[in-house]
């Protein structure tokens, strides 16, 4: 080989070995960007449903149920003081019969010999009697309903996320008492950034990192721009992971979880 070749090699070399060393770190600086930015923090979250009165207000008396408690559609969750309706239902019970008793009377003596009013006089007493009586009866029949609402029990099979309100708080429709929610009807949720949105699509399929756990997890991009869940910050956009049902069981709802899209 001759000197000039010898000499035309080492700039090649010279040239290469420049050419690495300033490319390795931009590889690296872009892998990491693009990796950056396809990562994002979760939380475990449900669509949870609310227990609150229905058309009644009042004390809470007792609560069933506590937080992780697992219950049982039409299961007793709060008892809400019912003195009050109890007693209503009392009067009105009470307004009922004696209409019902006068109005017995009054066709006593319209069948009597000895009436000592006109028939018309009877009669028209007994269709002002009975107008009350229905409306006394209606009044009677609305206040059975109140005070079963009293009882207030659990619209489905679940497991009992919060306790909001304590035995001895005033409850009212509304004012949410506990939040009720499917072992099965969990989720990710994570709030992502303008520049995140091109790696997140319906349908990706990410990789979960849970906490202490070397597993590889995998969850599906269900929703961009998910309206169940808020997102503190508006500027950013909120998303939904769904998780499979055979792994739901390791995660627990407020846990942060890390989410990885990498193409």
């Amino acid at each position: 080989m001759s000197l000039k070749s010898v000499k035309f090699l080492k700039y090649v070399y010279a040239f290469l070995s420049i050419l690495i060393i300033v490319a390795i770190p931009l590889i690296y600086r872009a892998a990491y960007v693009r990796i950056a930015r396809s990562t994002v923090k979760g939380v475990v979250s449900t669509d949870a449903v609310s227990i609150s009165p229905a058309y009644i207000s009042g004390y809470i008396k007792k609560i069933y149920a506590k937080k992780s408690q697992i219950v049982h559609k039409g299961q007793l969750l709060v008892l809400i003081d019912d003195a009050l309706y109890k007693g209503m239902l009392d009067v009105y019970k009470s307004k009922v019969d004696m209409l019902k008793s006068k109005i017995n009377s009054l066709n006593a003596q319209l069948n009597s010999a000895n009436r000592g009013k006109s028939d018309q006089t009877i009669r028209n007493e007994i269709e002002n009697y009975q107008r009350q009586y229905a409306i006394e009866e209606e009044k009677l029949k609305l206040q059975r309903i109140k005070l079963s609402y009293t009882r207030i029990t659990s619209p489905m099979d679940g497991i009992v996320l919060d306790n909001v309100l304590r035995e001895g708080d005033y409850a009212e429709p509304g004012k949410v008492i506990m939040h009720i929610y499917k072992s099965r009807n969990i989720f990710i949720s994570a709030c992502l950034k303008p520049n995140q949105l091109k790696y997140f699509n319906t349908g990706e399929t990410v990789n979960l990192k849970k906490y202490g756990l070397s597993k590889e997890l995998y969850g599906t991009v269900a929703d961009v721009g998910y309206f169940g869940y808020h997102c503190t910050d508006p500027n950013l956009v909120p998303v939904k992971i769904n998780i499979a049902d055979s792994i739901k069981k390791i995660f627990y709802l407020g846990e942060l979880v890390d989410i990885t899209i990498v193409k």
